[in-house]
């Protein structure tokens, strides 16, 4: 038999007053996505008051300087955090090489880019996908081309082209050109990363995320 696991309730952050580190995820947790939640920005203040480390863990698909401007614009004071990780930017960095990255390389990543075989496809967000790519030093790429796909949001792909497909523009379409890619991806082996691994967005309806296609 298992022993049940006891469940230890708080009635707030004070009680968790022992740690030396806070890590916090973004959205959900201390925003919305429009405003922040009651009593986060003063909760963050005093956490920093009583000198503890805060770190910022996201998933989100965008790079840190993403997520300083939305936290910045929400009323946040970006020198009350050491650090801001978003997958998004662990994920520019494995695309750029960079060796000082303080995780385990993904050996498929590394032989494309040593081969200088950086033709990528990409599931995109509809912001700033292009430019994600192409500081990276990648080229966007049809999926018939691609060495690799990059799945960063569920509302576009592109290719490259400058005929960017759109889920808000045409979802029928959208969704069956998503389809004849996967397909096409599959039948031809193109590895994949995923610079946010959720499934679902926290809405009403739960909209599919990145994670939702990698899984397809």
């Amino acid at each position: 038999r298992t022993a049940a696991l006891s469940m230890k309730y708080i009635n707030g952050v004070k009680d968790l007053s022992d740690y030396s580190t806070y890590l916090l995820d973004m959205w959900g947790v201390m925003h919305n996505g429009s405003t922040p939640y009651d009593g986060v920005l003063q909760t963050v203040k005093e956490i920093r008051k009583a000198g503890k480390d805060i770190i910022i863990l996201s998933n989100s698909s965008k790079r840190t300087d993403n997520a300083i401007k939305t936290l910045t614009k929400l009323g946040f004071d970006i020198e009350d955090f050491d650090q801001i990780i978003t997958s998004g930017e662990i994920g520019f960095r494995m695309l750029c090489g960079d060796s000082s990255l303080q995780c385990s390389s993904w050996n498929v990543l590394t032989y494309l880019i040593a081969e200088n075989r950086k033709k990528a496809f990409v599931f995109g967000s509809g912001d700033g996908d292009e430019e994600y790519c192409n500081k990276a030093g990648w080229t966007l790429s049809t999926i018939d081309d691609a060495d690799l796909i990059i799945a960063r949001g569920t509302f576009t792909l592109n290719d490259g082209s400058g005929n960017v497909i759109s889920k808000k523009h045409d979802v029928d379409h959208y969704n069956e050109m998503l389809e004849i890619t996967l397909k096409k991806a599959a039948s031809k082996k193109i590895p994949m990363l995923v610079t946010n691994p959720d499934r679902v967005r926290p809405d009403e309806d739960l909209p599919p995320m990145p994670g939702a296609i990698g899984d397809a």
